[in-house]
């Protein structure tokens, strides 16, 4: 058996008209003699699609909570929920933040010799 190829009409748009629908009656409750007759629907346009009802702004804003309020729950989670005293998964991640806040806020040991000769001179002046 052969299948037929698809014609340039098959492959149109079908937005504007209905199919034409062909049903048959499989089954009666009375037994029919001779051949089915197909009932066919002829292709009518189609009104105006249905427009949504939801504004605009509710898409991009929408867009941006989602790209926004994921990453800020993920980054809440794995850094400062309190998941109780006992080790867990995101135990080690939090230990590399406080390694980083601490190397941060820490004087190197140049900055600590400034603080000190900065604490010794206003000691000296003071008095």
């Amino acid at each position: 058996m052969r299948i037929p190829r698809p014609t340039a009409y098959a492959l149109r748009p079908t937005d504007r008209y209905r199919p034409s629908v062909v049903a048959t009656r499989l089954y009666a409750s009375k037994p029919t003699n001779g051949p089915r007759k197909p009932i066919t629907v002829s292709a009518s346009p189609v009104s105006d699609p249905p427009t949504d009802p939801r504004p605009r702004w509710m898409f991009s804003t929408a867009a941006f909570l989602r790209i926004t309020l994921v990453p800020v729950g993920l980054i809440y989670a794995i850094f400062y929920h309190d998941f109780g005293e006992e080790d867990h998964v995101f135990m080690p991640p939090r230990r590399w933040l406080q390694k980083q806040k601490d190397s941060f806020f820490a004087l190197t040991p140049a900055e600590k010799d400034l603080v000190t000769d900065a604490e010794v001179d206003d000691g000296k002046r003071g008095s």
